[in-house]
């Protein structure tokens, strides 16, 4: 082989390298799409155990449950709240933060089991880290509280509707029977309450 294919050859080997850094550098910071965001979140809820959710119901109530209760989720959108570049190691397969970070906010839109529409929110924290990728692809998910959920809502402009008294507690009622907890209402027992009714009926059993 000749001097001028072997330099060619290592030029492009050098370029094949580079390149693969900054592949997985720009796509740890890139966008996170709504459909890449129900896929990951779909394969995190169906090997993770119940996890709690704080919801706002269609009337704007606050409300409580789990994924066991609210489930199939599908995203609104997904803003970037930051990122970062990270550095190229000192040498290959060393140094210090490799490729790319980013970190987004999803607003969601789940179902109760009769089908009532909820809607919640999830931080995301993204590492186009090869060691990170796991089962998420490099993608660490945790539902975020009423408050978070609520800015989210007013940032991408989604509203909910008044209800009239009974259609509120229409709207409660059906809530309470797919096993979601509405503070608001007071006909209902929380879930501590629940865990010491269950509590003492065992005590009583024994």
């Amino acid at each position: 082989m000749s001097s001028s294919a072997s330099k060619w050859i290592s030029i492009g080997l050098v370029s094949v390298a580079i390149g693969y850094f900054l592949i997985h550098m720009f796509r740890g910071t890139g966008p996170l799409e709504t459909t890449e965001a129900d896929r990951l979140l779909a394969r995190k809820l169906q090997f993770s155990p119940a996890e709690d959710v704080y919801a706002i119901a269609p009337d704007g109530a606050f409300v409580q449950a789990s994924t066991r209760e609210i489930n199939d989720y599908r995203a609104i959108a997904c803003p970037k709240l930051g990122s970062d570049l990270g550095s190229l190691p000192g040498r290959y397969g060393t140094g210090g933060k490799t490729y790319g970070v980013a970190v987004f906010e999803c607003l969601l839109k789940g179902r109760t089991q009769s089908g009532i529409e909820l809607l919640t929110s999830i931080y995301v924290y993204r590492s186009a880290d090869p060691a990170q990728k796991g089962l998420y692809d490099g993608h660490h998910f945790s539902f975020q509280r009423e408050a978070k959920t609520r800015a989210l809502m007013r940032q991408l402009k989604q509203t909910t509707r008044h209800h009239e008294k009974a259609e509120q507690t229409a709207l409660w009622t059906s809530l309470a029977d797919d096993g979601v907890y509405v503070p608001a209402d007071k006909t209902q027992k929380s879930p501590i309450e629940k865990a010491m009714d269950l509590h003492m009926k065992r005590l009583r059993a024994q």
